[in-house]
C-alpha cells in the first residue's frame, strides 16, 4: 500500500524555528570554530525571495551551520520523505520549516506528482518571502570535491518564474562555499564564503520562455567552484587533498583565498603520468607520518610556514581545565558513542552537537542544583546558587572550547616543528609537495 503525502503548510517563518535556533547556534558555534564568513553583504534582507544554493559535505550540519549563522532569516530545506511519516516527527519538521523530498528508493507510482506539488508549495512559500536552501549535488559526500549537478534547482527556478511574477523579478539565487578544516573534530576551523547572486534571469530561453538545464548547471557549478575547495580529478582525491589541507584554506579570508582557490584549480590540470608521480610522493610522505603523527594543515608546505608558538595556553590550563573537568568527560563520552554508534563520518559532528545540545546544559543544572542544596541559605539562598551556578559552568565551558582550540594549534605547531626537525622525514614531505607544484607549471 502507497504511503501517505503529508502536505506541508504555506509558511514563511515559524514561531518553533525561532525557539530553536538559539539553542541550535549555541551547540554549533561551541563545536566548530567559525573562521569567517566573506560576502555576507551579498544576502538580502528578511523577506526576500531567496534560493540558496551550497556545496554538500557534512550530513545535516552544512544546513545546521548555515541556519546559525543567517539567524535573521529561516531557511527552509528539503529532506528525505521517509522521517516524516510518524506524526510527532513530522510536527516538529514542520515546525522547522522543512519539506519531504521522495526519492528512488521510496518505490511510489506517484513519486512525481508528489515532488511536483512540493515544488508548487516551495514556490508559495517563495512568494511570502521564504529562504529555500538546496544542495544541487543532491547529497551529502565527506570528500571536497564538487560533484555533477542534479537539475532540482533549475526545475524550481522555471516553476517560480512561470508561476509567479513577482519571483521573476525578485527572486535572488545565492551560491555558499562551506569549507572544514576537519568537519568530524571539536574545535576545528570552519569559513563559509557567499557569492553575488547569479542572474539566472538572464539563463531563460527567449523562445521557450524556460531555462536550459545543461546551461544552468554550468553556470551554477562555475559558482560553487569559485567558493568552495573543489579537489579535482576527484578519483585521484587521496593522494591530491594532503597537498590542499597544508594550504589552509579555511585560514584564507577574502585577500588571501583567490591565490589558494588558484592553486587548487591547478591540479586539475595534471596528466595521469604526474598523478603517479605524486601518488608515489605522497606514499613516501604517508610513511614518514604525515597524516598519522603530524597533520598537513600543521606542516603547511615549507617550514617557514610553520604557526607562531602559543606557549600561553599552557599557562592557562590549570585555571581552564579544572573548571571544565566534567565537561571534559562528557566530550570523551560522546566522542566514544561516536564511533560506536555512527557510522557515516559526515554525521558524526551532527552527533555530537545534537547529543551534548541536550547533555551538557543537563550536566550544568545537575552540577548547580548539588551547589544550590549546600549552599549557606543565609548568605546567598539556593535559588541564586542555581542561577550563578548554571550560567558560571556556561561560560566556563565557552571559555573551554576557546582554550581547546587554540591548545590544539599549539600541539600541531609542536609535532611540526619536530616533525622538520627531522630531516629525512622532511625530505620526503617536500618531495611531495615540490612533485605537485612542479607539475602544475
Amino acid at each position: 500500500m502507497s504511503k501517505p503525502f503529508h502536505e506541508p503548510p504555506i509558511q514563511s517563518r515559524h514561531l518553533g524555528y525561532g525557539l530553536a535556533l538559539p539553542w541550535v547556534s549555541a551547540a554549533i558555534t561551541r563545536f566548530h570554530r567559525i573562521e569567517g564568513a566573506e560576502g555576507l553583504e551579498h544576502v538580502p534582507a528578511p523577506g526576500t525571495p531567496l534560493i540558496i544554493v551550497a556545496n554538500h559535505q557534512n550530513g545535516l550540519m552544512d544546513p545546521l551551520v548555515l541556519c546559525s549563522l543567517l539567524s535573521r532569516h529561516q531557511i527552509h530545506w528539503l529532506t528525505r520523505s521517509d522521517i516524516f511519516y510518524k506524526p510527532i516527527v513530522r510536527f516538529f519538521l514542520f515546525s522547522f520549516n522543512m519539506l519531504p523530498i521522495f526519492r528512488r528508493r521510496d518505490r511510489l507510482a506517484d513519486i512525481g506528482e508528489r515532488n511536483q506539488r512540493i515544488f508548487e508549495i516551495c514556490v508559495e512559500r517563495l512568494n511570502i518571502g521564504a529562504v529555500i536552501g538546496l544542495y544541487p549535488e543532491g547529497n551529502h559526500n565527506g570528500e571536497r570535491s564538487l560533484r555533477p549537478l542534479k537539475r532540482g534547482v533549475i526545475d524550481l527556478l522555471n516553476l517560480s518564474q512561470t508561476t509567479h511574477e513577482r519571483l521573476k523579478n525578485d527572486l535572488v539565487l545565492l551560491p555558499v562555499g562551506i569549507d572544514y578544516e576537519d568537519y568530524g573534530s571539536l574545535r576545528r576551523r570552519l569559513r563559509l564564503r557567499f557569492g553575488a547572486p547569479l542572474d539566472w534571469a538572464s539563463w531563460i530561453d527567449s523562445e521557450t520562455g524556460t531555462i536550459p538545464a545543461n546551461q544552468a548547471s554550468r553556470a551554477i557549478a562555475m559558482a560553487l567552484d569559485a567558493l568552495m575547495v573543489n579537489v579535482q580529478p576527484a578519483k585521484h582525491y587521496g593522494v591530491l587533498n594532503p597537498y590542499v589541507q597544508a594550504l589552509r584554506s579555511t585560514e584564507q579570508g577574502a585577500d588571501s583565498w583567490p591565490r589558494t582557490r588558484e592553486r587548487i584549480a591547478a591540479l586539475e590540470s595534471l596528466s595521469e603520468p604526474q598523478l603517479d608521480a605524486v601518488a608515489a610522493a605522497w606514499a613516501n610522505a604517508e610513511a614518514a607520518g604525515v597524516g598519522s603523527e603530524v597533520r598537513p594543515e600543521d606542516l603547511g608546505t615549507r617550514p617557514e610556514e610553520a604557526r607562531k608558538g602559543t606557549a600561553w595556553v599552557w599557562a592557562l590550563a590549570p585555571f581552564i581545565v579544572v573548571p571544565n573537568a566534567l565537561n571534559a568527560l562528557l566530550s570523551l563520552l560522546l566522542q566514544a558513542q561516536a564511533r560506536k554508534r555512527v557510522k557515516d563520518i559526515c554525521f558524526v559532528s551532527t552527533f555530537k552537537s545534537a547529543t551534548g545540545m541536550v547533555l551538557y546544559p543537563v550536566l550544568w543544572a545537575a552540577v548547580a542544583a548539588v551547589l544550590a542544596a549546600v549552599a549557606p541559605p543565609a548568605e546567598l539562598g539556593g535559588g541564586w546558587t542555581f542561577v550563578f551556578a548554571l550560567a558560571g559552568q556556561a561560560i566556563a565551558s565557552r571559555l573551554g572550547v576557546w582554550w581547546y582550540g587554540n591548545a590544539l594549534d599549539e600541539r600541531g605547531r609542536r609535532r611540526a616543528k619536530r616533525f622538520w626537525a627531522d630531516k629525512k622525514r622532511a625530505a620526503a614531505w617536500t618531495a611531495y609537495v615540490n612533485t605537485i607544484e612542479s607539475s602544475k607549471q
